[in-house]
């Protein structure tokens, strides 16, 4: 008895909620429209197998966008991603020089003229933009996104100060001089 209740109760949640999400347009990527309120939306993640719509807060020129694994830039701005337990959204990056910025190879980093950003919009402090560069040819099962500079290496946003417990870094710094 109780799992046809929960069953009904699964398919009128389900029928409502394909009934309210009928109204978003795709606009381009993973990019929504609500042709009711023409509020942008961002198309995150399944929850529990229904779609998260995240409102986005910006005007992003879509015709100029270019979309990486962890940034977004337009001919104005520059946006990066990030994920919580509610779905993913989208903040801009004040501090980014949009003439200059760029995606480093492996997407984890970004540069431009005054700044290292990684890829969680975090500026890697103290990184020394002109050598700075992410390590991508490291064969770890952790995936971890590092780079280094002259001085540094780094985790995301933080200098990492013990690299034995990286398994093949040591080696790929002394293979791979800067």
């Amino acid at each position: 008895m109780t799992s046809k209740i929960g069953k009904w109760i699964f398919i009128f949640l389900y029928l409502t909620f394909l009934t309210s999400c009928s109204n978003y347009e795709h606009i381009q990527d993973k990019f929504y429209r609500d042709s009711r309120s023409e509020k942008i939306f961002f198309k995150s993640k399944t929850v529990d197998n229904f779609t998260v719509y995240n409102p986005v807060d910006y005007n992003i020129d879509f015709n100029s966008m270019v979309i990486t694994d962890a940034f977004i830039v337009d001919k104005y701005s520059v946006y990066y991603f990030y994920d919580t337990t509610s779905g993913t959204f989208i903040s801009k990056l004040d501090n980014a020089d949009r003439k200059t910025f760029h995606v480093l190879k492996g997407e984890y980093y970004a540069v431009d003229k005054n700044y290292v950003f990684a890829a969680r919009g975090e500026l890697v402090k103290n990184a020394d933009i002109h050598s700075f560069e992410p390590i991508i040819d490291l064969n770890i099962d952790s995936g971890l996104p590092l780079g280094r500079d002259k001085i540094n290496i780094y985790l995301y946003g933080d200098v990492i100060t013990d690299i034995s417990e990286i398994d093949g870094l040591n080696e790929y710094i002394t293979n791979n001089p800067l």
